[in-house]
């Protein structure tokens, strides 16, 4: 059962940091591009109903998330036409998650009535991006919201019957003091919402960060100052009672993000939209990231995938071991084996003993997890498995 990504690449205005697919909003566009989308949900089902053991019932999806870009640019009769796309193409289990990423500024939080008809349209868990309660802050990042609008995005979305709600925080920002991160996180949590996503800044190339960084007009924060922050991030929300169950989440019990763990233990997802990714049997494909391109692929009967490879076993297992490690339970090796029919301790022995002696990782039986110091030096275990 394949879970389902959506990408709608329309936002209010870009930020400077991001380098995913996402523009400004164009009417025109969007209303094709909703079209667009009913057309791939039905061509991608037609496709995968063909696969042997492909019948209806194997793809009903236990995970369906839309996100941006900022899904809610779209109007919520644009939203529900997707959604119904989807649950017509694939359906969707019964206690499905269903989530869609929400700008706190977008319409379906200023005028009444819309955030009830998301809930009948299917969604049951909402995503704001607040990123930081710092209005300076919110500015010199390009967002378009200040902190009172997370706030009554919250409120309004509890007063519409959400019970299922997460915000994301960036931390190690430009300009950014621990002092400053560690207000921004008491705000988060007396909001009261089930789930916190937190992610250090990456400076990408072709952003605006990234530009203003090659012409030295801002520094990424320092290491020790990151470490320091991610420090007093997990202190604060493990402390308010957060399960921290993945290396940038923290969730209450029970509220941990489904969908997100579809990619972690390396299941089966399809992605619908321009710039999608997809991984079904082992098998990867990608569209390209040109929205326009990628509409009119469609319009003429063509799915628009751009690239598809099938890795190798050892790559595999390798993805397989370092997403797994994300998450703070670890993977379980015995499981890997029988699911790939290879042994990860025989493919990765070396490296797996280098970083237990170093105290990176732990083994627990068949359990390998990152330690406490694993936690703060991810990157540096996970490519001993790439």
């Amino acid at each position: 059962m394949p879970s389902v990504y959506v990408h709608i690449p329309f936002c209010l205005s870009k930020c400077y940091y991001c380098d995913f697919v996402s523009a400004g909003h164009e009417e025109k566009l969007a209303q094709r591009y909703t079209m667009a989308l009913e057309r791939e949900s039905a061509m991608w089902a037609a496709e995968l109903s063909g696969q042997p053991g492909g019948d209806s019932s194997w793809l009903a999806a236990p995970t369906v998330y839309l996100g941006g870009g900022t899904p809610t640019t779209l109007t919520v009769s644009q939203l529900r036409r997707i959604l119904t796309a989807v649950r017509q193409s694939f359906g969707w289990i019964p206690d499905a998650e269903v989530t869609i990423e929400a700008n706190p500024r977008t319409h379906v939080f200023t005028t009444p009535g819309e955030l009830e008809m998301l809930r009948e349209a299917g969604i049951n868990r909402l995503s704001i991006g607040a990123q930081t309660f710092d209005n300076d802050l919110l500015r010199m990042i390009g967002r378009d919201h200040g902190a009172i609008d997370v706030e009554a995005a919250v409120a309004a979305a509890r007063s519409a019957g959400f019970d299922n709600l997460s915000i994301d925080l960036i931390f190690a920002l430009p300009g950014q003091t621990l002092e400053g991160w560690s207000c921004t996180l008491d705000r988060a949590l007396e909001l009261g919402t089930d789930h916190i996503s937190l992610y250090n800044l990456t400076i990408e190339e072709g952003t605006v960060f990234g530009e203003r960084h090659r012409r030295g007009e801002i520094e990424p924060a320092s290491s020790d100052l990151e470490a320091d922050m991610y420090e007093v991030a997990i202190e604060k929300l493990c402390g308010a009672g957060l399960e921290h169950y993945e290396i940038s989440n923290f969730a209450l019990p029970g509220m941990a993000s489904r969908h997100n763990q579809v990619y972690w233990r390396l299941e089966d997802y399809l992605g619908i939209g321009v710039g999608a990714h997809s991984c079904i049997r082992n098998v990867r494909f990608a569209s390209g990231r040109n929205t326009l391109l990628h509409v009119r692929a469609l319009e003429s009967g063509r799915l628009p995938v751009e690239t598809r490879e099938t890795p190798d076993l050892r790559e595999l297992l390798g993805e397989a071991m370092w997403l797994g490690l994300r998450l703070l339970r670890g993977v379980d090796l015995e499981s890997i084996r029988r699911r790939f029919g290879a042994d990860p301790r025989e493919t990765f022995g070396e490296a797996i003993s280098f970083l237990v002696s170093r105290g990176l990782l732990r083994m627990d039986g068949d359990l390998l997890s990152l330690t406490r110091a694993g936690l703060f030096l991810g990157n540096q275990v996970f490519c001993h498995f790439a």
